[in-house]
């Protein structure tokens, strides 16, 4: 299939801001899309509010899932 990173990043801004930039989900595809771009800072800003408003709803095991991913793009491309 084709990919276009920054088209998702596209997408993902405005489905994060849909959802009122309360959506852990929605947040997490903004970090995924930010990491696809190679705007891994950017990835892993959005990872850590993903992982933040994730906690805040009580999905705990999402939250888990979103830090070990932040850890990994800022271990891999921060570093």
């Amino acid at each position: 299939g084709l990919r276009d990173p920054k088209l998702a990043v596209v997408f993902a801004t405005e489905a994060d801001r849909l959802a009122g930039g309360r959506d852990p989900t929605a947040r997490d595809i903004l970090a995924a899309a930010h990491a696809a771009a190679g705007r891994f800072a950017d990835a892993v800003t959005a990872a850590e509010s993903a992982a933040d408003l994730a906690r805040q709803a009580g999905r705990m095991d999402l939250a888990r899932q979103v830090d070990a991913r932040a850890a990994a793009v800022s271990y891999t491309h921060l570093t």
